[in-house]
């Protein structure tokens, strides 16, 4: 897959570059690229990319993880794969 825009190519490439075990945030990666405040952009970026881009380890600001349930569970599994320590707290559902 062929990123369709520059500032995607440069996203999926310094997210390439995060090594196994590691992590960063979307805020990070916009700053690192030029582009403070495009956090989102980032996210935006990563959507859809290829499979060799470690997309699971960038993780919001204040470290926490995906908040969509399928992707949010595929980031945990691959970064525990990884040796990610988790600090992982689960928020009781509501009983109506």
């Amino acid at each position: 897959m062929t990123a369709k825009t520059e500032f995607q190519a440069a996203v999926w490439s310094y997210v390439s570059e995060i090594p196994p075990g590691k992590v960063t945030t979307y805020g990070n990666i916009a700053k690192a690229l030029g582009r403070p405040g495009a956090s989102q952009g980032v996210g935006q970026a990563l959507k859809g990319c290829p499979n060799e881009v470690p997309w699971w380890r960038v993780v919001q600001a204040g470290g926490h993880l995906n908040p969509a349930g399928e992707f949010r569970y595929a980031q945990i599994v691959l970064l525990e794969s990884e040796g990610v320590k988790l600090n992982l707290t689960v928020q009781p559902r509501r009983i109506l």
